[in-house]
C-alpha cells in the first residue's frame, strides 16, 4: 500500500512538473530559431540593387552602379526570377560561384527567357517583383523509393534535381507551393521538364539531389523579405491584439470579395490557376455562415451584417416542415443532417433582429431534439436512421442546444445536452479522436457555466490535455510547422482545435487551474501557425489575382487552395483568442 501511494505521489509530481515546464517554454522566435543568416539586410539590398541595375541597363535606362557584393559563401547556384503582376517572365540560374557575376548572368538569362506567356518589356519595369534563390548543401539521395523520398524531401523547403545521363532539370523549393503541386506531381513535372519519362524519379538510373535554399523577395518600393517555404516566417512577438485584428480584417475582406450571386459564398478558390471549384458542400457553407455572423457580432460591420442576412435568407429557402411531427429541418440536394440545423440556429442566435427569428430557432431546435435517442445519443440524419458524422454532428448539435439555453433559458435544451454528455463522454473514452474534442468542449463549456458541475470541467480538461499531447506540434526542425494540428500533417484544422482550446483555457483561468499556462501556450502556438496559412499582401507576389486571394486561409503550408470552411475555423478561433488573451 505504501509503495502504491509512493508511486502515485511521484506520478502526480511529474505531471505537475511537466505542466510547469511546458508553460515556461518560450514560443519560438525567429531570432532564436537557428536559421543561418548568411546575408545581412545590407547584403540583401545590395544584391537586389545589382539585379535592378542590370535590368535597367538592358533596357538602356539610366541607373547608378551598385556596390557589387564581395562575399564568400559556399553555394551551388543562384536563381533570379522576375515577376510582373504575379506572372513569371523569366527564371534562370548561374553557377560561377562569384555572387555578383552569378547575379549578372542569371539576370540577363531571365530577361531573355522565352518559356513563359509574358516576356519582360520596358513598360513593365516599374511593376517588377524579384526573387533570388541560393541553392546550397547539395545532397545525393540514396534511393528512388517513394517512401524514402517523401521522408527525405520537405516540399517548400528543399529544391530538387533529377539527372539521368545528360538529361537534368532543377525545381526550386518554391515550385510545389507556387503551382500547388502534391509531392508526386512535383516530381512527375520535373522529370518531364528534363525530357525524361514522368516516373523517372522512381528509376534507379536517375540520380536525385536535394538542396537547401535561401530565398528573398523584393520590388522597387519595399524592403527585402526572406521567404520560408515561400512565405514569411511569423515571429512569436507578432501575435498581438493588433495583429489579430488585422488578420480578421483581411479575412473579412476575402469573404466580401468572394460572394456568390444569388447564393452565399464561392466554395473553393485555386490561387495558382485563378479559378473556382465547380463543386460545393452545403454543410461547410452553412457552417461558414455561422462564422460570418460571429464576425458581425465582433465587428458590427454593416457589410458583414448584409452578408449574414443574405446567407440566412438563402439557407432558409431549403427549410422543410414535417407537420406530422411538428418539426423543421434543412434539406439541400437530398442531404439533411442535424449539422445543417445546428449552424442555422447558431447563425440566427447572432443576428438578433432577423424576422421570425424565434419561430425558426424553436422549429429547428425541435427538429434536433426529435433525433435524440433515450440513451442521449443523436440520429444524425433526418431522412434516415443511418449514423453519419458521429464525431462531428452530435457535438455541433449539442453546442447549438446549449447556446439556445443561454439565449432562451429553456431548461429543455440544457437537459438534452446533459443527457447527451453521459453517452458521448463514454463514447470518446473508448474511441479517442481529435475531431470530437473541439465541438464537445464548446458545448460542455456552456454546460459547466450553467451548472458548475465539476464533471463537465474535468472532461474538458481530459480531452484537451490529450489533444495537446497527442496532436499538436510542439517542436520541429521545420519552423513554420510549430503549433499546428495534427502532428502528421498540420492544416487549417488547427483553427478548429483552437476554438475548443480557448474555452478550456477560459475555464482553467477562471478556476485557477495549473493548465491555464499550457492551454495559453497551445493557443499562441496555434495562432502563430494560422497566421502562416493566411494570404497577405506580402506573400501573394507570385499569384495572378491577389484580390481574390488576400485574406484567405490555405489548406496547409504546402497546398494553397482556399475553401470557405478554412476561414470559418480561423475566424472563430482568432475572435476567441483576441477576446480571451488580449482584452
Amino acid at each position: 500500500m505504501l509503495k502504491e501511494n509512493l508511486i502515485l505521489i511521484i506520478i502526480s509530481f511529474l505531471v505537475i512538473l511537466s505542466i510547469f515546464y511546458v508553460s515556461k517554454l518560450e514560443i519560438p522566435s525567429v531570432e532564436q530559431t537557428g536559421i543561418q543568416n548568411y546575408f545581412s539586410e545590407e547584403d540583401k539590398s545590395e544584391m537586389f540593387n545589382e539585379v535592378f541595375f542590370w535590368i535597367d541597363n538592358y533596357f538602356n535606362q539610366s541607373a547608378s552602379a551598385p556596390k557589387f557584393l564581395n562575399k564568400q559563401f559556399d553555394y551551388y547556384n543562384v536563381f533570379v526570377t522576375i515577376y510582373v503582376n504575379g506572372q513569371v517572365t523569366g527564371c534562370q540560374s548561374s553557377s560561377t560561384k562569384n555572387i555578383s557575376e552569378d547575379i549578372k548572368q542569371a539576370t540577363f538569362r531571365s530577361i531573355q527567357d522565352d518559356r513563359f506567356n509574358i516576356k519582360l518589356q520596358e513598360q513593365h519595369l516599374n511593376n517588377i517583383t524579384l526573387e533570388m534563390t541560393f541553392l546550397f548543401n547539395k545532397t545525393k539521395l540514396t534511393s528512388n523509393n517513394l517512401n524514402y523520398l517523401q521522408n527525405s524531401i520537405e516540399p517548400g523547403i528543399h529544391a530538387i534535381q533529377v539527372q539521368q545521363n545528360r538529361s537534368s532539370a532543377f525545381f526550386k523549393e518554391s515550385v510545389p507551393i507556387e503551382k500547388n503541386f502534391d509531392f508526386v506531381t512535383n516530381f512527375e513535372v520535373l522529370c518531364e521538364k528534363a525530357g525524361l519519362n514522368k516516373t523517372c524519379y522512381l528509376d534507379n538510373r536517375t540520380n536525385i539531389y536535394k538542396y537547401d535554399a535561401i530565398t528573398f523577395e523584393a520590388n522597387r518600393s519595399k524592403k527585402v523579405y526572406e521567404l520560408y517555404r515561400y512565405n514569411l516566417l511569423v515571429d512569436s512577438k507578432d501575435i498581438t491584439k493588433e495583429s489579430i485584428e488585422k488578420r480578421l480584417e483581411l479575412a473579412k475582406n476575402w469573404l466580401l470579395a468572394n460572394q456568390k450571386p444569388n447564393a452565399f459564398l464561392k466554395y473553393e478558390y485555386y490561387p495558382s490557376s485563378d479559378s473556382y471549384s465547380t463543386s460545393d458542400n452545403s454543410i461547410r457553407q452553412i457552417a461558414t455562415l455561422h462564422a460570418v455572423t460571429k464576425l458581425y457580432s465582433y465587428s458590427k460591420d454593416p457589410r458583414i451584417y448584409n452578408l449574414s442576412v443574405k446567407g440566412i435568407n438563402y439557407f432558409l429557402k431549403f427549410l422543410k416542415q414535417d407537420k406530422e411531427k411538428n418539426i423543421s429541418f434543412i434539406e439541400i440536394n437530398n442531404e439533411s443532417t442535424i449539422a445543417h440545423s445546428t449552424f442555422l440556429i447558431l447563425s440566427l442566435i447572432e443576428i438578433k433582429n432577423y424576422s421570425n427569428r424565434t419561430f425558426y430557432l424553436t422549429a429547428l431546435a425541435d427538429g434536433i431534439l426529435s433525433r435524440q435517442n433515450p440513451d442521449g445519443s443523436f440520429k444524425t440524419l433526418f431522412n434516415s436512421d443511418k449514423i453519419e458524422g458521429k464525431d462531428f454532428y452530435p457535438g455541433e448539435a449539442m453546442l447549438a442546444l446549449a447556446s439556445l439555453y443561454q439565449e432562451t433559458n429553456n431548461i429543455t435544451y440544457l437537459r438534452s445536452v446533459e443527457q447527451a454528455f453521459n453517452y458521448y463522454s463514454e463514447y470518446w473514452r473508448i474511441n479517442k479522436n481529435d475531431a470530437f474534442v473541439p465541438w464537445h468542449t464548446e458545448a460542455y463549456f456552456i454546460l459547466f457555466n450553467a451548472t458548475r458541475n465539476e464533471t463537465y470541467k474535468n472532461f474538458i480538461f481530459e480531452m484537451n490535455d490529450w489533444l495537446i499531447g497527442n496532436d499538436q506540434i510542439a517542436d520541429s526542425k521545420y519552423l513554420d510547422m510549430i503549433g499546428g494540428f495534427p502532428k502528421n500533417n498540420p492544416t487549417f484544422s488547427t483553427g478548429v482545435f483552437l476554438e475548443g482550446m480557448n474555452d478550456a483555457y477560459k475555464i482553467a483561468k477562471e478556476t485557477k487551474d495549473q493548465r491555464k499556462e499550457k492551454y495559453e501556450r497551445s493557443i499562441l502556438l496555434g495562432t502563430r501557425f494560422l497566421f502562416q496559412l493566411q494570404f497577405t499582401p506580402e506573400n501573394t507576389f507570385y499569384l495572378k489575382n491577389p484580390s481574390r486571394t488576400v485574406g484567405g486561409f490555405r489548406q496547409s503550408l504546402t497546398r494553397n487552395n482556399i475553401r470557405v470552411d478554412f476561414l470559418q475555423h480561423a475566424i472563430g478561433s482568432l475572435i476567441k483568442t483576441k477576446t480571451n488573451l488580449f482584452n
